[in-house]
C-alpha cells in the first residue's frame, strides 16, 4: 500500500516537474490549472448527464424506484415520509445528488488554492475523481434504496441483485432492521462519541424520522457485527461519501479500536469483509456492480495520465458538503 502511494505521488511529482521544468513557476501553476480546469470540465459535464437523465426519467433504477415506492406507501402508510426520502434518490431532489452538486461546487471553489502544492492537486484530482465515479454509477446506487423499499412491502416486491456474505448467515430482522443500510451512510448523517467515547450514528436532523425503523441507538461496535450488505458500503462509498465523510468514518473505526484495545479485546471492522457475493449466483460469480475506473478513457473518464489516485486520508477541510455551517441538526442516541 505504502508503496503503491508512493509510487502514484512520484508520478505527480514527475508531471508537475515536466510541466514547470526549469522556468518560472508561474508556467507550472498554469500548467497544472489548465489540467485541473480539463478534469474538471469531464467531472462537470459527467454530472449534467446525470442530471439530464434523472429529469428525462431514462435511468433505469430511478423508474424502478419510483414503482416500488408507490406500492411501498400503500403496504406502509405510516412510513410515508421515509418512503418519500428514498423515492427521491431517483430525482434532482435526493440527498446523494444533492451531495455530488455540492462537492463539485466545492470543488470549483479550491481550485486555485490547490495550485499551491503537489498534495493540494492531489487531493483536487482525487474527489474529482471520486465524483465521476459516482455521477456515472448513480443507477447502481439506487439498489439500495430500491431493496430498502422491497423490505417495507413485506416480500410483495423482490430485492434486485441481493447480496450476500459468502459463509454467513444473513442478519435476522431483529439485528438488522429495516433500512440499516443507511446507518454509516454520510449523505444521511454522521457518526458522533457519547461521554463514554462511544461512537453512535446520527442522523441529519431532515433525515431523523429513519430512527424510527430502529429499536435504539446504533453504536459503531455492535453495527459493525451484523452490517447488511449494501452498494454504498461495499462498492461505492469513496466515490459517494465527501472526503470529510470519509474521514468521519476513519476516525469512528479508530475510535473503536482504540476502545476495544485498551480493554484487551480485538476489533474487526466490518469493511475488513470480502465483497459480498450475488445471493443464489454459482460460486464465483461477481456483481454486476463495475467502477468507472474500468472504462477506457474514451467513455469520458477523467484524464488520468498526470494524476493517479492516492490511499492518503482526505484533509479534514477538504469538500466539506456537510460541515457545521449548514444548520443541519442530528439524531441520534448515546449518553
Amino acid at each position: 500500500m505504502q508503496s503503491s502511494k508512493l509510487l502514484m505521488m512520484v508520478i505527480l511529482v514527475a508531471f508537475l516537474a515536466a510541466c514547470g521544468g526549469n522556468g518560472p513557476q508561474i508556467d507550472r501553476k498554469t500548467r497544472l490549472k489548465q489540467q485541473l480546469e480539463t478534469n474538471l470540465a469531464t467531472v462537470t459535464t459527467s454530472v449534467d448527464q446525470l442530471t439530464n437523465g434523472l429529469r428525462a426519467g431514462t435511468i433505469t433504477n430511478a423508474v424502478v424506484l419510483k414503482s416500488y415506492a408507490a406500492i411501498a406507501v400503500k403496504n406502509k402508510p405510516q412510513f410515508a415520509d421515509i418512503i418519500d426520502v428514498l423515492a427521491s434518490e431517483g430525482t434532482v431532489n435526493g440527498p446523494t445528488y444533492l451531495s455530488i452538486n455540492q462537492r463539485l461546487d466545492a470543488a470549483k471553489t479550491l481550485l486555485p488554492s490547490s495550485l499551491e502544492t503537489v498534495e493540494a492537486a492531489t487531493a483536487l484530482n482525487e474527489e474529482l475523481d471520486s465524483i465521476v465515479v459516482a455521477s456515472q454509477n448513480y443507477d447502481a446506487m439506487l439498489v439500495d434504496a430500491i431493496n430498502v423499499l422491497a423490505d417495507f412491502t413485506d416480500g410483495d416486491l423482490p430485492k434486485m441483485r441481493e447480496l450476500e456474505y459468502e459463509g454467513e448467515t444473513p442478519p435476522t430482522a431483529s439485528s438488522a432492521p429495516v433500512g440499516s443500510e443507511y446507518v454509516g451512510n454520510s449523505n444521511y448523517g454522521q457518526w458522533k462519541q457519547n461521554s463514554s467515547g462511544q461512537s453512535f450514528w446520527a442522523f441529519y436532523g431532515q433525515y431523523a424520522m429513519f430512527s424510527r425503523l430502529f429499536s435504539g441507538p446504533t453504536y459503531y461496535d455492535n453495527w459493525s457485527s451484523y452490517r447488511r450488505p449494501s452498494y454504498y458500503h461495499d462498492y461505492g462509498r469513496g466515490a459517494y461519501s465527501s472526503p470529510t465523510g470519509r474521514s468521519n468514518q476513519t476516525e469512528a473505526l479508530q475510535r473503536t479500536k482504540k476502545q476495544y484495545t485498551s480493554q484487551g479485546k480485538s476489533f474487526k471492522s466490518s469493511y475488513a469483509r470480502k465483497k459480498p457475493t450475488i445471493k443464489g449466483a454459482k460460486p464465483g460469480t461477481k456483481p454486476v456492480f463495475k467502477s468507472s475506473y474500468t472504462r477506457a478513457s474514451s467513455s469520458g473518464s477523467i484524464n488520468k495520465s498526470s494524476y493517479s489516485k492516492s490511499t492518503s486520508k482526505p484533509s479534514k477541510s477538504s469538500y466539506n458538503s456537510r460541515s457545521s455551517s449548514s444548520g443541519r441538526s442530528s439524531f441520534g442516541g448515546g449518553k
